[in-house]
């Protein structure tokens, strides 16, 4: 049940941080750290001539049953905006694979939409003026998470497979949206994995101070 407080001497619900964050029209009305900033800059680093889009919404796909109980999209979600990003602006290239053409996606489509419902499920919402950044590069992409590591995580715990949650209402709804599966286990069994099948490289995790990076690595 949400809280309330009251107005005019009725009582008037109160949605919480996660419940804006899920299934507010527009929760940065009040969060002004929610989303995800997203960037394709033209080299290997920060520079203006970025291109940029700060996606904001509901962080999963807002719907209307039509009069004909069909589920109808109205809002779509930042966690899917994200991902169309990465598709527009790190586009396939073609290799020679013998004597066909073939198409070559430069990062695995599973490994960025991991990385991106990590961030959003463990991202620190009480740090304000901050959210969310996901930054392509030339040579690697990167999605920033604010915030520690919660309760006590590392890194090396992280590859490990060690659950730890700062979000669980969040977590629990990503989980029943099909977004996630095994809680704590998508960094060993699906970030990793993948990127050394698809390129041969490791990806980084890095844990500095007050926020979190995951980094892949375009081959």
């Amino acid at each position: 049940m949400p809280a309330t407080h009251s107005v005019g001497g009725q009582p008037v619900p109160v949605p919480s941080v996660a419940g804006l964050l899920l299934f507010g029209q527009n929760p940065n009305r009040f969060l002004s750290q929610a989303g995800i900033t997203a960037a394709a800059y033209p080299s290997t680093e920060k520079d203006y001539s970025a291109l940029m889009d700060r996606i904001r919404g509901p962080l999963v796909g807002l719907f209307q049953l039509t009069a004909g109980g069909q589920a109808e999209l109205l809002i779509p979600g930042v966690i899917d905006r994200a991902l169309a990003f990465v598709q527009q602006h790190a586009a396939e290239s073609e290799q020679l694979v013998g004597a066909v053409r073939t198409a070559f996606t430069h990062y695995p489509p599973e490994a960025v939409r991991e990385s991106l419902v990590n961030a959003v499920a463990h991202c620190d919402y009480l740090l304000s003026g901050t959210d969310v950044e996901l930054a392509l590069y030339t040579d690697r992409l990167e999605v920033i998470s604010p915030g520690h590591l919660p309760n006590g995580m590392t890194v090396d715990r992280m590859r490990a497979g060690t659950r730890a949650t700062r979000n669980q209402l969040v977590l629990d709804v990503l989980k029943d949206y099909r977004y996630m599966e095994q809680r704590g286990l998508g960094v060993r069994l699906k970030i990793i994995p993948l990127m050394r099948a698809h390129n041969g490289t490791e990806p980084d995790l890095l844990a500095d101070g007050d926020r979190f990076t995951v980094r892949l690595w375009r081959s």
